[in-house]
């Protein structure tokens, strides 16, 4: 239903040996396990998605997987929360009062922009605000 990759998969042919659970062809998925976790805490539980914060794993999640089954909503929520929490100009990063993540244990500044490009959204004009915050200046 959210997700345009799995409505189509559900209507293409499949072999007639190929397992299936309650009359549904099984579809095996190659991601991260919790990345699938957190995707379908989003999906099943509708107190997730709306908790004021979520961890920063919970945003890649919903990014990556967003993305690549092309769940538009939870990528744009997701986007939406990572460009709120990091927005382009130093005076609204120091306006901010509300976060909406939870960086917990963030490796490093980089994979922030590696989870950012790797996925098409552009924090270029944010870099000014994302390095003194990351560098624990806020």
């Amino acid at each position: 239903m959210h997700s345009s990759v799995f409505r189509d998969m559900q209507g293409l042919p499949q072999p007639p040996d190929q397992p299936t659970i309650d009359g549904c062809p099984i579809a095996e998925l190659s991601d991260d396990p919790k990345d699938v976790e957190y995707l379908l805490k989003a999906l099943y539980v509708p107190a997730f998605h709306c908790e004021k914060m979520l961890p920063l794993p919970g945003i890649g999640a919903l990014i990556r997987l967003g993305r690549k089954y092309d769940f538009k909503y939870l990528f744009d929520s997701a986007v939406a929360r990572l460009t709120t929490e990091i927005p382009p100009t130093l005076e609204e990063f120091d306006a901010e009062t509300t976060g909406s993540i939870d960086w917990g244990e963030a490796e490093s500044t980089l994979d922030l922009i590696a989870l950012a490009s790797g996925n098409n959204i552009c924090l270029l004009s944010h870099l000014h605000t994302i390095l003194p915050f990351r560098a624990g200046l806020r």
